[in-house]
């Protein structure tokens, strides 16, 4: 799996670099044909991946992947919501947003490799985990339910702003796209840098449900990194793309909900119930294709 894994990272390194070098250099805002173009390109990536999956490994490895793979783009979406808010609140100006991005992502890349080989041995070493898992996805997406959203706007209460201000050299404001400068040979870190930081524990407390999901579906480590890569790499591309229209999807969370319990409920019954690949990616379509039917359904009335 090494080998498959060093070959997969090179490949996606040598797309980025595509992606950032040659077409969308400096830090100015991506346009919206822009974000869209490069959207559809990581999703058809991550569709042709799930393609040689069925053809050279058999149609689990493929089903496997693609639920993981809805599973992690539609919790991507949930973490753009938070994104937006973390944005607006820090007053970030658009052309320092791709910036940010781009280094959470390689951030939150970085992060979920290494957590979900952790989940790998803890659940190879103890099998009962997974039901621990299971239990903590339905309390989630229960909680998840009733979760009003003045939950996420108290930014300056979170306790990384606090410790960011109260014990570290910080100055709070932006000096260009600077993650900190220097004050009398002493490094300062700016604004810039406070908001990186919310992303990155932004991404680390949804790896937090995230990854106990994916290992719901397969205990596979080179699909469970997999399927998070791609749907982590389109996010800078799919956070343009929808950073205008995000409100509009008042439903989404409650259909994220659902899933996270439908997700953790198949994992406690699976010594009694074994649901099937295909069947966990029709019910995770069919759950959320209606929540974003209804949200636009509303929004539209």
């Amino acid at each position: 799996m090494t080998h498959q894994l060093l070959w997969f990272n090179l490949f996606l390194i040598f797309v980025l670099y595509i992606d950032l070098g040659l077409t969308n250099k400096g830090s100015k805002k991506l346009s919206t044909s822009q974000s869209l173009i490069w959207s559809g390109i990581w999703v058809m990536l991550a569709l042709t991946f799930a393609g040689g999956l069925f053809y050279f490994q058999g149609p689990t490895q493929g089903y496997q992947f693609l639920i993981g793979y809805v599973v992690e783009q539609s919790l991507s979406i949930d973490n753009i919501l938070l994104f937006v808010l973390i944005f607006r609140h820090f007053q970030v100006p658009s052309a320092l947003q791709r910036r940010v991005l781009f280094w959470g992502v390689m951030g939150a890349l970085v992060m979920r490799l290494s957590l979900i080989f952790l989940g790998a041995e803890v659940i190879e070493r103890y099998h009962w985990v997974m039901y621990l898992f299971g239990g903590f996805l339905v309390f989630t997406g229960i909680k998840m339910l009733f979760m009003g959203d003045d939950e996420l706007q108290s930014m300056e209460e979170r306790w990384i702003v606090k410790a960011m201000k109260r014990f570290v050299p910080f100055d709070d404001a932006f000096h260009k796209d600077k993650f900190y400068i220097r004050k009398a040979g002493k490094p300062i870190f700016t604004r810039l840098f406070l908001v990186l930081l919310m992303i990155e524990s932004t991404d680390l407390i949804f790896a937090v449900d995230s990854i106990p999901a994916i290992f719901s579906i397969t205990k596979d480590p080179f699909i469970v990194y997999t399927s998070n890569a791609f749907a982590i790499m389109g996010l800078r591309s799919l956070f343009f793309s929808l950073n205008d229209i995000i409100d509009r999807f008042s439903y989404l969370k409650y259909g994220l909900s659902l899933v996270l319990i439908f997700i953790g409920g198949k994992m406690l019954i699976e010594p009694w119930l074994t649901i099937s690949s295909s069947v966990s990616l029709l019910v995770t379509l069919g759950i959320l294709g209606g929540s974003i039917v209804c949200s636009l359904g509303v929004k539209a009335k």
